[in-house]
């Protein structure tokens, strides 16, 4: 399992939150002051473990379910199709490529867009 970056627990030590709050009775307090985490977050995986069992324990993805207001795929590929290639082979989404246009600048970014 690979362990986000930021996490301040692995799955060994949220079952030991578990372990110590729902078997041994410590308080939320206490477990959370001896995992070095808030209440809060003993609560969450609590929670979870309640609902889920040990699987409500593991690691979840952040990534969003849906986007809403994604920029549609057909816009992206103009955008991509107008920005010229740098000598390094890497695509430059300077002004320069909205000068191929018809002019730079936010105002003329979507007239970049529909031609």
């Amino acid at each position: 399992m690979r362990l986000h970056g930021n996490a301040r627990t692995c799955l060994h030590s949220r079952r030991l939150i578990v372990e110590r709050v729902l078997e041994q009775g410590w308080t939320l307090a206490q477990a959370a002051e001896a995992a070095g985490v808030s209440v809060r977050t003993v609560s969450k995986w609590l929670a979870r473990f309640r609902a889920e069992g040990a699987e409500g324990l593991a690691d979840r993805s952040s990534r969003p379910a849906r986007i809403p207001h994604r920029t549609p795929e057909q816009r992206v590929e103009v955008d991509r199709s107008a920005a010229p290639v740098r000598d390094d082979g890497r695509r430059d989404r300077g002004d320069a490529a909205l000068d191929r246009v018809g002019g730079a600048g936010p105002d003329r970014a979507g007239q970049a867009v529909a031609a």
